[in-house]
């Protein structure tokens, strides 16, 4: 639940900072800080950003009585419907009459997919060239973690300034120095920022919140309205004013800024102790991992196999049209007459939706319902300890913070690192990949069917489809026979990939 009151935090007090026009704030947008403030808050988090979360997470945004007033059924033509259904039955028919007599045109191939010439051949250039600006950024990257910067001062030695190979590391520099000269610049400014920011909560701090109040209550945003209903106004703005006070206190205080150094430099003492070097070898490992999988690709032979898939279905169509496939024949005349013609088809398509939309609807209805609990027992508690935090920190007694440094001391960085990275190097192996597909790509057909008549899901797309059916089989003889060299043809795509797991 920690998330939900960060979530909730942000975005509450962004959209209040933002506000929405509807409130008269003439007395408080007369300050040039106010305006700063707001300026700042939309530059971080636009008010679309805050509004999407506010209205979208509940379903605020969802046109639920349009969505439930649509009828798929009855925004179709029967007649049409039938007419086309039937069109459509007498055309398949009268090809597969056509095409069927006697002499019966043999089956002739088209081949779609085609090499290039010397595919393999391309394939390892093009690899090779992309692994030079890989390698090369990397290595530049290097450079500059182990403290190689190029600096401004002093300006470049001329014979080097249009040297490419110095890009790279040029760029990091430069963005290193602008980032140095903005710090330095904000700490000049401290003092001065420190008053800007105590002058803005000495600003009319109860009519602002008042201001805010009033704009949430005219929201019909779910959020916006379980926070009015949950937390009367006097009480919101004398913890605004109180939460004023003591962030004026914080500012001010000395023992913050304190804290706040201490912290950072405790980050910045834990990203020193990462050894790049080791770091940036077991990088280097995983991207000759991926690139041997993408050098072992048998390019060629990946177009054989996509010419095995095509092959394949082209011989399906062929025999059904020429009658050679009689059951799929069938099949097909059964869905155009029993299926796509039928009206009760139509509506329990129409019933599948509305049970869906229902289904959705009272999902946010319950997201809607748990949002007063959690206001009271999670966001609301988080504001209050939010507020004991800043009084911990104003007077100087151990927080979360404290013990955030102390656990950081406890990280091992290059552990960390080169755990997740190694299991990464680990993944990125063709014995791995073809094996995982090997034993969970190619499921047993008879498996998948008996599978698929105890699922719900399945049980539900019989029905639907197939309920008008004539009694009897419903696939056609041959068809899993068909999908069975399917599949097999397309496991010999990623044996081609990630080879075979024998190897």
């Amino acid at each position: 639940m920690l998330d939900l009151r960060y979530w909730a935090f942000l975005f509450l007090i962004v959209t209040l900072a933002h506000g929405d026009g509807s409130c008269d704030q003439d007395g408080i947008d007369g300050a040039d800080i106010v305006k700063y403030i707001k300026r700042t808050c939309q530059n971080v988090l636009p008010n679309m950003v805050c509004d999407g979360f506010s209205r979208s997470y509940y379903g605020d945004r969802i046109p639920w009585a349009r969505l439930e007033s649509f009828s798929i059924a009855e925004g179709l033509d029967q007649i049409e419907l039938r007419r086309t259904a039937h069109e459509l039955h007498d055309r398949f028919l009268e090809r597969v009459e056509r095409r069927s007599k006697e002499p019966i045109e043999p089956f002739k191939f088209r081949q779609v997919f085609r090499p290039p010439e010397n595919v393999n051949n391309l394939w390892v250039s093009e690899v090779a060239l992309a692994s030079v600006y890989s390698v090369f950024g990397a290595d530049q990257l290097n450079i500059f973690l182990n403290g190689g910067i190029i600096k401004e001062e002093g300006g470049e030695v001329w014979h080097y300034r249009d040297k490419k190979e110095l890009e790279v590391v040029r760029g990091l520099s430069k963005l290193y120095e602008e980032a140095q000269g903005y710090i330095n610049d904000t700490l000049k400014q401290k003092d001065h920022m420190k008053k800007v920011a105590v002058m803005f909560l000495e600003f009319e701090a109860d009519k602002a919140a008042g201001c805010f109040y009033d704009q949430l209550a005219q929201s019909k945003a779910t959020l916006h309205k379980t926070f009015v209903e949950t937390v009367p106004k006097e009480k919101f703005v004398g913890f605004t004013k109180k939460m004023a006070e003591e962030l004026k206190q914080l500012i001010e205080s000395e023992k913050t800024e304190k804290i706040v150094t201490k912290l950072l430099s405790s980050i910045k003492s834990k990203m020193l102790t990462i050894d790049t070097d080791k770091l940036t070898s077991h990088a280097y490992l995983v991207f000759l991992r991926a690139r041997s999988l993408v050098l072992a690709v048998k390019v060629e032979k990946v177009f054989e196999d996509l010419n095995e898939v095509d092959l394949l279905i082209s011989k399906g169509l062929w025999e059904t049209y020429t009658g050679k496939w009689p059951a799929m024949v069938n099949f097909i005349k059964n869905f155009y007459r029993y299926t796509f013609a039928s009206k009760q088809f139509w509506l329990r398509i129409d019933a599948l939706y509305h049970e869906q939309l229902d289904h959705a609807k009272r999902f946010y209805e319950e997201r809607q319902k748990s949002l007063e609990s959690q206001m009271n027992d999670d966001i609301l508690p988080f504001f209050r300890s939010l507020l004991e935090f800043m009084v911990d920190i104003r007077e100087g007694k151990r927080s979360f913070i404290d013990d955030f440094i102390d656990d950081l001391e406890k990280v091992d960085l290059n552990e960390i690192f080169a755990k997740h990275l190694t299991y990464l190097v680990d993944t990125l192996s063709r014995h791995f990949l073809s094996c995982y597909s090997a034993l969970h790509g190619k499921p047993d057909f008879n498996l998948l069917i008996e599978t698929a008549q105890d699922n719900s899901v399945g049980k539900a797309i019989k029905e639907l489809v197939f309920k008008d059916w004539p009694k009897g089989d419903i696939l056609p003889k041959g068809f899993d026979e068909f999908v069975q060299k399917l599949e097999t043809a397309i496991l010999l795509i990623m044996t081609s990939v990630f080879g075979s797991c024998a190897d």
